[in-house]
């Protein structure tokens, strides 16, 4: 039975999320003071970066034994889009192009490995978006490929059994329809279909790291070069976005 029918798809976080795992230990030093806190802090980005090179590591030798797959192509490509995240936020935009073509390439096997997984699917297509539309001046190929993905992804989401219409697929969807949105309107404009499709999903009970992955997922979209005031629309309809 494909995939996408037996489990609904969504982001890999608990197996392979150093960063999730070291955060509780951050909150815990900030109860030292001075030189302790300061070695205890060292001491975690020490801890972290191991802890991602163990698991890249780990999955490189899974990808070069084993068939690809959409769970473990989904899973290594999400540990590059925490790095090309990184970057974004750090200012460090010329640093982003490598993780960034990663990401596609796994996205891309996953996808083609499992193309009703619509998890991959709708990852691949933000990444060639972003990719042909704020990081290349000669992306069409790129936009080509994206566009050409969106009726495919959003047949997967389509033919969901009603009982799996959930939290992660009509966040999927309004995903589609942001990335329909501005692969014409690259600009942005007004967001209402988009705010729309994303205020239905966020009616569908979800725990709140759902929430924040998807809100987090825009906020990446908008350090990468959407337009912030398009993205900032649409984050106002999450009910935990952050202060601002």
């Amino acid at each position: 039975m494909p995939q996408a029918l037996k489990a609904t798809p969504h982001e890999p976080v608990a197996l392979f999320d150093p960063d999730a795992i070291i955060v509780e230990f951050q909150k815990l030093a900030t109860s030292y003071e001075g030189e302790l806190r300061t070695a205890i802090a060292h001491r975690l980005k020490a801890v972290l970066a191991e802890s991602r090179a163990k698991a890249e590591k780990l999955l490189a030798e899974l990808l070069a034994e084993e068939p690809p797959s959409a769970e473990t192509c989904g899973i290594a490509a999400g540990l590059a889009k925490r790095r090309f995240a990184r970057f974004l936020t750090a200012g460090q935009r010329a640093r982003s192009g490598v993780p960034l073509a990663t990401m596609i390439r796994l996205y891309r096997m996953g996808f083609e490995a499992e193309p009703w997984d619509y998890y991959v699917g709708i990852n691949l297509i933000a990444s060639l978006r972003l990719r042909g539309q704020r990081f290349s001046a000669t992306g069409d190929d790129d936009l080509a490929e994206a566009r050409s993905l969106l009726p495919v992804v959003r047949l997967m989401v389509r033919r969901l059994p009603p009982q799996m219409r959930t939290f992660w697929p009509t966040v999927t969807r309004a995903e589609l329809v942001l990335h329909e949105y501005l692969l014409d309107h690259p600009d942005g404009g007004p967001a209402e279909p988009v705010i729309s499709a994303y205020s239905e999903a966020l009616a569908h009970e979800h725990p709140p790291d759902y929430e924040k992955a998807a809100y987090d997922q825009l906020d990446i979209f908008r350090r990468a070069g959407d337009p912030p005031e398009f993205i900032a629309a649409v984050q106002e309809v999450f009910p935990s976005r952050p202060a601002q």
